[in-house]
């Protein structure tokens, strides 16, 4: 039960080889990236990628009218400016269509779910309250994905570890089913 990875990050800082198993896809994306350090290279030639395909691509109709249809208390489309929900509906197809998940693919996208939302001046949608469900206020705003999310990165990359890390392994698991 990783959840967000918060025990298995606090074993690594000791040292610990740290093993986890979560069923949330979400969840299991930022546990492996607490876990497991990325390249900087890799992470930063993701990120280009990632870049090269917001500004090459154009959501879908159906993407649009699926994601306008996802409500918490207002549509989904009012958290974001038009043009950031754009690449955020890019980005989603971005790591969907990715044929496996590496580290840093997992690092990049663990950083995107953290900036997606709330009242910090880096987050991508409009000023709100920090717990989702509530509606969003003030002016919409066009916040680029790609800028705001390379500084979560490069600010996550700075990081210092511990001389004594070691990676660790979390698994897409069920408690109910063998364990791996």
């Amino acid at each position: 039960f990783a959840g967000v990875g918060t025990i298995p990050f606090k074993a690594y800082l000791q040292g610990k080889k740290t093993f986890g198993f979560e069923i949330s896809p979400s969840a299991l994306t930022i546990s492996i990236a607490k876990v497991n350090r990325p390249s900087p290279t890799n992470t930063r030639i993701l990120l280009d990628t990632l870049d090269t395909y917001i500004k090459s691509a154009t959501p879908t109709d159906s993407e649009i009218i699926n994601a306008r249809q996802v409500d918490f208390n207002r549509s989904l489309v009012e958290f974001y400016h038009e043009d950031t929900f754009k690449e955020i509906l890019l980005a989603r197809r971005f790591f969907l269509e990715l044929k496996s998940y590496s580290i840093e693919a997992n690092f990049v996208l663990a950083c995107l779910l953290h900036i997606l939302h709330g009242n910090r001046p880096y987050a991508l949608s409009r000023r709100s309250h920090p717990v989702t469900p509530f509606a969003p206020k003030g002016p919409y705003e066009y916040r680029s994905l790609v800028d705001r999310l390379r500084t979560k990165v490069e600010k996550s990359l700075a990081v210092e570890y511990p001389s004594e890390f070691l990676n660790g392994h979390i698994f897409m698991q069920d408690a109910t089913s063998w364990w791996p």
